[in-house]
């Protein structure tokens, strides 16, 4: 029996089997005889019947557009400049035009597109296709005006007030403390007073065998030599820590322990990490710039401003 109308054979629907169709089946002596009474879109493309009833959004239409079709068509990715999880977007449509035909599905694109009846295309392009019924749905739902609710609107966000990056610098003055001769500068006052609100001594001071080794570490991620050791241990002048410090502080050493957090937030590597881990020849410049802007001690904008301009600076 043939079946195919103007539009060619039903057997070019979606996978080459997709119908819409009333199959009626009667019995002739004996033999079964299939009539098929075909639904076709305004191109001769064969579609699923939109469902029967009224179509809410929110309920039923929304979490099918959200399963599947925005993982490559919402907020993160818009594949073909189509993003299909606000209303504005949706119906103006992607780079192609409207793919969304109010009161129109037969005609609209997005219904094609999943019905798999545009050059045999069958969105979405991975998983399993779209059943009849949810095809049917979406056609409802745009043959009833594609009706989509406004969200309602967001509350404005709340400024980031009292965050300490967000607040002016300020000289606060010392507090009040009782342990007095304990501390050795301003800093060691605001220490002292929070011990002292939670009940909590100080800890006594630690021999300078201990201390050169703490702040060797600290500043320069490597322990100190016997003979620096000995140096700091016979060096009995009352600035002889903050000379320590300096010294610490001037060692290319401290740039290398210091640069290293912030290549760390850059991800930088000098090899790939993954597909056969391929060495980067060039890496090492970058590794060796920052650890320099470390070693010279270069202001934050700065640092910030050349890593964005990069060779655009004048001079570079």
């Amino acid at each position: 029996m043939d079946t195919r109308g103007s539009g060619g054979s039903l057997a070019g629907g979606r996978h080459g089997q997709r119908r819409c169709s009333l199959i009626l089946r009667l019995a002739t002596a004996g033999a079964t005889i299939l009539a098929v009474a075909p639904c076709f879109s305004a191109d001769g493309i064969s579609l699923p019947e939109p469902v029967a009833g009224p179509v809410r959004f929110l309920e039923d239409v929304e979490p099918l557009l959200a399963s599947r079709c925005q993982a490559c068509h919402g907020a993160q990715q818009q594949m073909n400049g189509l993003r299909l999880d606000r209303r504005a977007d949706a119906l103006r449509g992607g780079y192609a035009g409207p793919v969304i035909l109010p009161g129109d599905s037969a005609r609209s694109k997005l219904i094609l597109m999943v019905a798999g009846a545009v050059d045999g295309k069958v969105m979405p392009p991975t998983g399993e296709p779209l059943q009849d019924g949810e095809v049917g749905l979406l056609r409802a739902w745009i043959d009833q005006g594609a009706d989509w609710p406004e969200p309602a609107a967001a509350k404005p966000a709340k400024p980031a007030i009292g965050h300490w990056a967000f607040t002016p610098v300020q000289r606060p003055s010392p507090p009040a403390v009782t342990g007095e001769a304990w501390a050795r500068n301003a800093i060691d006052r605001f220490v002292l007073a929070r011990l002292e609100s939670e009940g909590i001594k100080p800890s006594p001071s630690a021999p300078r065998s201990t201390l050169v080794r703490r702040l060797s570490f600290d500043l320069t991620g490597l322990p100190p030599t016997l003979a620096e050791v000995d140096a700091f241990l016979a060096d009995t002048r009352p600035e002889a820590y903050e000379a320590l410090v300096d010294r610490l502080l001037e060692s290319p050493h401290y740039a290398e322990r210091w640069a290293r957090h912030w290549l760390d937030l850059a991800r930088y590597a000098d090899s790939d990490g993954f597909r056969g881990d391929n060495f980067r020849p060039h890496a090492w410049r970058y590794r060796h710039w920052v650890i320099e802007a470390f070693d010279r001690d270069m202001p934050f904008d700065r640092f910030t401003l050349e890593q964005i301009a990069g060779d655009l600076l004048p001079d570079a």
